[in-house]
């Protein structure tokens, strides 16, 4: 999405804060315009994303497994 386009979402829908505690888990739809705050030991952070699909992707595209 283009910055325009994160102006426009963010003028039209309220922001929702989801707080996680150590070591806490947050599912979301990737899809979701999401954002977050610097941490209190930004060192510490750490940010996996894992992409669940079944079903052959296009344009001879593969599923990774790691």
């Amino acid at each position: 999405m283009k910055p325009t386009g994160i102006t426009k979402m963010k003028e039209q829908f309220a922001p929702v804060r989801c707080d996680v505690r150590e070591r806490g888990v947050l599912f979301m739809c990737p899809l979701l315009l999401h954002s977050s705050a610097t941490g209190t030991n930004p060192a510490q952070r750490r940010v996996i994303h894992v992409g669940y699909g079944t079903g052959k992707l296009p344009g001879g595209l593969e599923w990774g497994i790691g």
